[in-house]
């Protein structure tokens, strides 16, 4: 039994040294094919935005702020208006927490769209150049920990994905 186990791992074990293996790095292909590049700027241009916003939203809130400790300041401040004042305060940090959420959620869900249809475009093109190279394994480089230069094929996933979408 243990003869067959021990025939069984080598054969196993030559079988994944003969392999044919390539490495691509995904992260690379999401940020350097055109695509993604726009979509990058895309995303920064609308985000860029949303700070303009935020920051009036936050310039408010602190004129608020400051307007509240002038009136704490002032022991002849009515105690009803300074209260009032506060939970105008609150209210209003609260909104702007819930809109600087919203806008970050949505950012990142419009890249994460972005990204899953470049991934979706990028398989076909990976697939074609395992077919051509007879590559066995085609694996991501993230997951890596060395791997040569010469089995990187992301130059190549790059520059077929820009001539099919672009």
């Amino acid at each position: 039994m243990k003869k067959i186990l021990l025939l069984t791992m080598f054969i196993f074990a030559t079988s994944i040294f003969a392999s044919k293996i390539a490495v691509v790095d995904m992260q690379r292909v999401l940020t350097e094919v055109k695509e993604g590049k726009t979509a990058m700027g895309s995303l920064q241009k609308e985000a860029k935005e949303k700070e303009k916003d935020m920051k009036k939203q936050q310039a408010h809130l602190l004129s608020l702020q400051k307007e509240i400790e002038t009136l704490m300041d002032n022991p002849a401040a009515d105690k009803n208006k300074i209260l009032q004042k506060q939970k105008e305060g609150q209210g209003k940090l609260m909104t702007y927490q819930q809109n600087a959420k919203k806008i970050q959620d949505d950012l990142a869900e419009k890249e994460q769209k972005a990204a899953a249809e470049i991934l979706k475009k990028s398989q076909p093109i990976i697939l074609e150049i395992s077919k051509k190279e007879s590559f066995d394994v085609i694996l991501n480089k993230a997951a890596i920990i060395y791997a040569p230069q010469s089995l990187d094929i992301t130059n190549e996933v790059i520059r077929k994905y820009d001539e099919l979408y672009n």
